[in-house]
């Protein structure tokens, strides 16, 4: 066929690869049995359906069949059904009666206003899901009521309340009792809620978000904690944990998780003090008398220092972690810049030998770099900063731990027993914040934008459990240490060994402590991409009506890539407008292959819990069986 030109079979090549396209997109039309499936799977999902929704998920060919003929319709179909689905199973679980705050703030953190919940009818209102339960559910009565108290309904936040106005020149506000007749609240006129009537704000509330009804409650729980805590108490009126000042209000309830933190430390501290006063002499009570608890704290430690306060040192050692810091107790800018440099080497020796430690010593010896840094860390006992790659140590845990200790920082930079000592002390925390680091270098790897979850932080803590579990059992100085140091109020010792008594018990059971009980408020992935998606296909719906030159300045001056991945659920989805559609197209692309997520955290999963079962069984430390990286 020699008559065939050059230009000729370029022309029958292009022909034939656009016959090929035409007829690939042909087999992806939907067969009539399969619109009509489609059509009812719409109707459904948009009545927040869970049956639907789950279905539609699992109906992998029709889904392929529509992400190739209309891309649109599927990720906007598939985010509303995945949040459906994802969050019968989140409402399904075993919430017990104690987790309502838990509850409430999972439940917050989905039904917000323009989240998929919203396009199915299930937020932003949060009666809204009392409906679908009692549509789709049977929930027994018991859990219906746990919904109610953990939407914030009026008539349980309320429940027997009584409502009194006070309108003067000087105040206009109502004072709010219990059933019981107690002080319950009281709300100013210049409270968000604040109306003439009860009716009236109880119509206002009904119009509130559940976050903007726990926020509201907060911040009337968090003033009172903060009069109790200020307040002179009289050495006749201190009471204890079992105290009707702080017991018996149910406000307090309302508290957010650092809240109920603070209300903790507040109560371990009165306790401390209690036991403190059994051995005083009348002069030294005479001091304390009045004094706020902070300074009753700072008195005791004073007292103890110069032995003036004979008892156990397991007393001395409570107050001395539960009080602030002196101001010779703090760390120095220049002993912090120091400390820092030499704890990382001292935690990386410490968590090697064991199949964990291994496993993180042996992603660090790869090339990823350990920078440890002492901060104020915000609530947490340490933190993986992804923007600056470094981990983060609570500068008051470590300055408890001095306290703890009758040492100082000066002390501790000089010694390397004692800085083996704290080394050795924060070696979990190096195994749970390295597991972090690990994960965004697999996501970096992977090329994948990689949203902050609830799996994220399932594997961290496994990672932590598995290493303190087999820490107990070989080192018995770790094992004296950790107990020392919760029997005297260490919130940071008691976690973790409560975490490793959790994770040794039950894997699955410990899945579900991480993610309702220290993490409610985090979404999972299923939760995390569905908002994305959402959001994106949204956004790109909206772009598509935009003429060229319009879209074309959004590609030029928008958010990069890099920059997007670097961003929060909730910080994308906010600022969907503002990134490049080139980036939203690859975040959604990576999103919709769910498969690289679910494969990664599910072999995490099973290496952690197949190395659970040989610490657990090996009377000897096992041989570390650390994968590829």
């Amino acid at each position: 066929m020699s008559w065939i030109t050059p230009k000729i079979s370029r022309i029958f090549m292009l022909t034939a690869l656009a016959a090929s396209a035409v007829c690939g997109l042909s087999a992806q039309e939907l067969t009539k049995e399969e619109t009509y499936r489609l059509k009812n799977y719409e109707t459904r999902i948009t009545s927040a359906d869970p049956e639907a929704s789950n279905g539609f998920l699992k109906d992998s060919t029709l889904l392929d069949k529509l992400l190739i003929s209309d891309p649109g319709k599927a990720v906007g179909l598939k985010s509303k059904a995945g949040a459906v689905a994802e969050y019968e199973k989140l409402l399904d679980k075993n919430w017990t009666a104690s987790q309502e705050r838990n509850l409430s703030e999972a439940m917050s953190s989905r039904l917000l206003d323009q989240s998929p919940l919203s396009k199915v009818g299930l937020a932003p209102k949060p009666e809204k899901t009392l409906d679908w339960a009692a549509r789709y559910k049977n929930y027994p009565p018991g859990k219906t009521a746990l919904l109610e108290r953990s939407l914030r309904k009026w008539e349980s936040v309320f429940n027997g309340c009584s409502f009194i106005l006070s309108s003067g020149r000087s105040e206009n506000l109502w004072y709010v009792k219990d059933s019981a007749g107690r002080a319950f609240m009281k709300i100013t006129k210049d409270d968000a809620i604040f109306k003439d009537t009860e009716a009236g704000m109880k119509s206002l509330w009904e119009t509130m978000t559940l976050k903007e009804r726990n926020n509201y409650l907060n911040f009337k729980a968090g003033g009172l904690l903060d009069d109790l805590i200020d307040k002179s108490i009289s050495d006749n009126s201190v009471r204890a944990a079992d105290s009707p000042i702080v017991g018996d209000n149910p406000l307090l309830n309302y508290l957010d998780g650092p809240g109920n933190g603070r209300l903790q430390k507040y109560i371990a501290k009165m306790n401390a003090v209690e036991l403190a006063k059994a051995r005083l002499n009348p002069a030294q009570l005479a001091k304390l008398d009045g004094q706020p608890i902070e300074q009753q704290l700072y008195l005791l430690g004073n007292a103890f220092d110069k032995s003036e306060i004979k008892g156990p040192v397991t007393l001395e050692r409570k107050i001395d972690i539960l009080r602030q810091s002196k101001p010779g107790e703090t760390l120095s800018p220049q002993n912090n810049a120091l400390l820092a440099k030499m704890l990382g080497s001292s935690m990386l020796a410490e968590v090697k030998g064991t199949v964990a430690g291994d496993k993180v010593a042996k992603f660090y010896a790869s090339g990823a770099k350990l920078d440890v840094a002492i901060e104020s860390c915000q609530g947490c006992y340490a933190k993986y900063e992804p923007s600056s790659g470094r981990i983060i140590f609570d500068s008051e845990l470590i300055q408890q731990y001095l306290r703890a200790n009758n040492t100082s920082s000066d002390k501790m930079v000089g010694s390397k027993e004692q800085l083996a000592g704290l080394g050795k002390y924060l070696s979990p925390m190096l195994a749970h914040e390295g597991t972090h680091q690990m994960q965004h270098a697999w996501a970096d790897k992977a090329g994948v934008y990689k949203p902050y979850v609830q799996e994220d932080e399932e594997e961290a803590n496994s990672m932590e459990a598995l290493y303190t579990m087999e820490k107990l059992k070989k080192d018995p100085k770790f094992k004296s240490m950790l107990i020392k140091m919760r029997n005297s109020s260490s919130s940071y010792a008691g976690k973790r060994l409560e975490l490793e008594r959790t994770f040794k018990k039950n894997t699955d059971e410990f899945g579900d402590k991480v993610s309702q009980v220290y993490y409610p408020g985090l979404p999972s992935f299923g939760a995390a991409s569905s908002q994305t998606l959402s959001a994106i296909s949204g956004e790109l719906g909206r772009r598509s009506a935009l003429a060229a030159a319009e879209q074309a300045e959004i590609e030029k001056t928008g958010t990069n890539l890099e920059e997007a991945r670097a961003m929060t659920t909730q910080e994308l989805s906010g600022y969907v407008g503002e990134i490049r559609t080139s980036a939203l197209k690859k975040i959604q692309d990576d999103l919709l292959h769910k498969s690289i997520y679910e494969d990664h955290y599910r072999n995490a999963g099973d290496w952690t819990g197949s190395m659970r079962q040989v610490v657990k069984t090996t009377a000897a430390a096992p041989k570390s069986k650390v994968p590829a990286m």
